[in-house]
């Protein structure tokens, strides 16, 4: 019987190949390609980042979801934010055990003050609301298309995977999936959240600087042990400052100068080297060139769309303004505070916003989920005494403040990924049951 010929796959737009025999018998393969067939950054669709950049991007927030490696993720994000309630509870239990009342007497004798808890809730809200525009904004400039409901639920889950890993890099692998699913090219869905970091951490250290150096001074200080335990503050405050400052100059300089960012990358990696941090030189090298070349083409977008730049600045603005905002309600709530003037009023939000960012600035140095520790500790010290302080109700304040800036934006996130599970899970059996339904017509 005579042998069988392989079978051809044939594709639209591709030629079948031609063989050619040479003399000495092998057979290579020529396909004549048609210039209108498909190609890869057809795949990838519209993009701001470079082509190699997207495939990099793209396998990196793939293998993040991986299974085995998200369990291990899980866990160690789990054991994290367990640490952190653990912490809350000690430190707010040594205070409720000093405290005067519980939280009846509190509410008796703060009244209507409590009201303004209320307004932190809003101001949650609102931080929420410029998020969510903010992606809706990239979303509808690079597409055309309006995805509300998409932007809010990347807000959500971006912040609930930033509040429960150190140095806040969970969100990122995390929206760049949820835009790849719904229907978003591979390009746009890696270049919409890196733009976002980019402006949002330039107007975040723009707004840290101007409060450290201007705002600070304002805070009222009585002397004695206050003035060194605010000495310590401000030292450690300045050591996060130039942390913060130092990486936004860094991404600026990267982002601006090709050859910049190539040199530098290749002098970190090979320090990190010889000092036997880095283990695998090529591929540390591979991953931070991918970052360098990400900032590079987000920065050149954002010149050419002067639009564009100019709105997502003005939500970060006001984002970084309503997170502040959130303490001065605190103090409101379950301070006796009462003001003559308006201006009196905005000195108050300016000092209890900068004693807020100083908080933030402190937890830098200690680079744990959600500030962990470092971040009750002096809130305790900042708002606890002082002109613009919670007296007594210290405890309380600190339960509500940290309810309301941390431990919200957690029950958030969590219920959009449960939420997206839940509906995962019964598109799933709906799919099976489909299945079998037409197994079971065929079989009869």
């Amino acid at each position: 019987m005579a042998k069988k010929k392989s079978e051809q796959i044939i594709m639209d737009g591709v030629e079948p190949p031609v063989f050619v025999e040479q003399k000495n018998k092998e057979v290579i393969a020529e396909p004549q390609i048609d210039p209108n067939q498909i190609t890869i950054d057809d795949i990838i669709g519209e993009t701001i980042l470079e082509t190699e950049t997207v495939h990099k991007l793209m396998s990196e927030a793939v293998e993040s979801q991986e299974k085995p490696k998200k369990k291990k993720r899980i866990i160690t994000n789990l054991i994290f934010l367990a640490i952190n309630i653990v912490l809350m509870m000690f430190i707010v239990k040594n205070l409720l055990d000093s405290a005067t009342g519980s939280f009846v007497d509190v509410a008796a004798t703060q009244g209507n003050r409590l009201w303004w808890l209320a307004g932190g809730f809003g101001l949650l809200i609102l931080f929420f609301l410029c998020e969510t525009f903010f992606f809706y904004a990239l979303i509808k400039k690079t597409t055309g298309k309006r995805k509300f409901f998409l932007s809010y639920r990347l807000a959500s889950v971006g912040k609930y995977y930033d509040a429960i890993t150190p140095t806040q890099i969970g969100g990122q692998p995390s929206q760049i999936i949820r835009l790849t699913k719904s229907g978003l090219s591979a390009g746009l869905s890696t270049s919409v959240p890196i733009i976002k970091l980019i402006v949002y951490n330039f107007v975040f250290t723009i707004t840290c600087v101007l409060l450290y150096f201007f705002a600070v001074p304002l805070i009222p200080i009585s002397g004695g042990l206050q003035t060194f335990l605010m000495a310590i503050i401000r030292i450690l405050g300045a050591i996060g400052l130039i942390v913060i400052v130092i990486s936004c100059f860094l991404y600026f300089i990267i982002g601006n100068g090709k050859l910049i960012g190539r040199s530098f990358v290749q002098w970190i990696v090979r320090l990190g080297y010889k000092l036997h941090i880095v283990k695998n030189y090529r591929k540390t090298f591979d991953k931070m060139l991918t970052q360098v070349k990400e900032y590079q083409s987000s920065i050149k977008y954002l010149n050419k769309n002067k639009g564009t730049l100019f709105v997502t600045i003005l939500l970060s603005v006001i984002e970084c303004l309503a997170m502040g905002l959130i303490p001065f309600c605190v103090v409101m709530a379950f301070s006796d505070l009462a003001f003559s003037n308006s201006l009196d009023v905005i000195v108050c939000m300016l000092v209890t916003m900068c004693q807020y960012y100083l908080c933030i600035m402190v937890s830098t140095c200690l680079p744990l989920p959600g500030g962990t520790g470092s971040m009750e500790i002096c809130f305790i010290f900042l708002f606890g005494v002082g002109m613009y302080s919670v007296g007594d109700n210290i405890a309380w304040a600190l339960i509500l403040f940290r309810c309301i800036s941390y431990y919200a934006i957690l029950l958030n996130g969590f219920a959009h990924i449960i939420i997206e599970n839940i509906a995962r899970f019964a598109s799933r059996n709906k799919l099976q049951k489909s299945v079998n339904k037409i197994e079971n017509l065929t079989n009869t």
